[in-house]
């Protein structure tokens, strides 16, 4: 792994729970395999995306969004620096997640009165921000990012939308002083303004916990089992399906993309996870012995599905 990208993930072990996306490893499998999508199904975008990049590439630019967290790793040029200088962009660190409970139907549902969970500046509201720098026709959506950040920002946030760690979260009800449960009820947990685990952050097993397990951990376990060629077998591997292609506007496609990942948060990552004993603000869990086996397949779905569905936005943004 380059030194940027060792440095790189050090920092982001450093970071609250919430704001830790898919290890660089993730994000760049990704972003080939978006590449390798968008070269077979439209040459006039693959084209005008090297355009906007110029020798940047969608790889490197996927991480991006990682970088500018560190100092260290903060680039010099003269978007990033505009980036950094406006203040509508301070808190970036806050749009790589939106904390969903876990039998929310939709994202649209869970983003209205009585049960709204959705902010102005998480993840879905942020992709279509992004999606607005080509589409938008107002001065001020056009100048909050350059089209080479933008690009940045659906490279990365596309990426971490496809992690359902960063969609679905398990909000925390006490019922005894060492005894608690999820409350995956979107009403009851307004009702009773119950706390969440911040995407499994604050879910502890080991040395690690459920939300860098799924960033990281099951990302590598994946790429040990393929050996070689990582992005390109798991895509040949892994056919699309109907249900990946968005229905309807570009700027309603991040929400569709966000219900799927709740979805399989709720089925897959939190399957058979409950909280045991409380450390602090954190919860102590037992994973079953096939846990990390069993949710292969559905982290190898995740990549080349947020590869696919990569392709398809930056199609529509660059035709």
């Amino acid at each position: 792994m380059p030194r940027k990208l060792m440095c790189l993930f050090s920092s982001l072990l450093l970071l609250p729970p919430a704001a830790i996306p898919w290890s660089a490893h993730g994000h760049q499998t990704v972003a080939e395999i978006a590449l390798l999508f968008l070269k077979q199904s439209n040459p006039d975008a693959f084209k005008n995306l090297g355009t906007e990049l110029g020798i940047e590439s969608l790889a490197d630019a996927s991480t991006w969004m990682d970088d500018i967290k560190n100092v260290e790793t903060t680039p010099s040029d003269p978007d990033t620096v505009v980036f950094l200088n406006a203040a509508a962009n301070k808190k970036h660190k806050d749009w790589h997640f939106v904390n969903l409970p876990l039998n929310c139907t939709s994202y649209a549902a869970c983003s209205q009165s009585p049960t709204d969970f959705s902010l102005n500046n998480d993840i879905v509201h942020m992709i279509n921000e992004a999606v607005q720098v080509f589409k938008g026709s107002t001065a001020a959506q056009k100048s909050r990012f350059s089209k080479r950040v933008a690009i940045r920002i659906l490279a990365h946030l596309i990426g971490d939308l496809h992690q359902p760690l960063h969609v679905g979260c398990g909000y925390i009800r006490k019922l005894s002083q060492q005894k608690f449960e999820f409350v995956r009820d979107p009403v009851l947990v307004k009702q009773k303004n119950l706390g969440h685990d911040r995407g499994g952050g604050r879910l502890l097993f080991g040395s690690n916990n459920l939300h860098s397990h799924w960033d990281g951990s099951l990302v590598n376990r994946l790429d040990q089992q393929i050996l070689t060629d990582f992005a390109p077998t798991i895509k040949m591997k892994t056919p699309p399906q109907p249900s990946w292609t968005p229905q309807g506007a570009v700027l309603t496609w991040a929400g569709q993309f966000a219900t799927d990942s709740m979805k399989l948060s709720a089925s897959s990552a939190y399957k058979g996870v409950a909280p045991r004993k409380q450390q602090s603000q954190d919860f102590t869990i037992d994973l079953d012995k096939t846990y990390s086996t069993d949710r292969l397949p559905d982290v190898q779905v995740q990549l080349v599905k947020g590869g696919f569905r990569l392709a398809l936005v930056l199609a529509e943004v660059l035709k």
